[in-house]
């Protein structure tokens, strides 16, 4: 069993390692909401795809389809 010395060594350790890889993030990373900078088209073809992809996994996936939306409805049925 390690001891609190050595605890403590490792927790330092640690936090020196996360001080570091902090100061490494992407400078473009502050925050910016990803939504805010979608145009309308951008959500449009969006939607679009999206659409798209679930009349594809109709046809191509009705087991795996059957499956998402039991487990929409359980997840739907727990929230009230």
């Amino acid at each position: 069993m390690p001891t609190k010395a050595e605890l403590e060594a490792e927790l330092a350790a640690l936090k020196a390692e996360l001080a570091d890889r902090d100061d490494a993030a992407p400078e473009d990373a502050d925050g910016v909401d990803v939504f805010a900078a979608l145009k309308a088209g951008d959500l449009e073809a969006l939607g679009n795809e999206l659409a798209a992809e679930i009349e594809d996994s109709l046809t191509h996936k009705p087991l795996l389809t059957a499956a998402a939306l039991l487990l929409l409805g359980y997840a739907v049925g727990r929230a009230r």
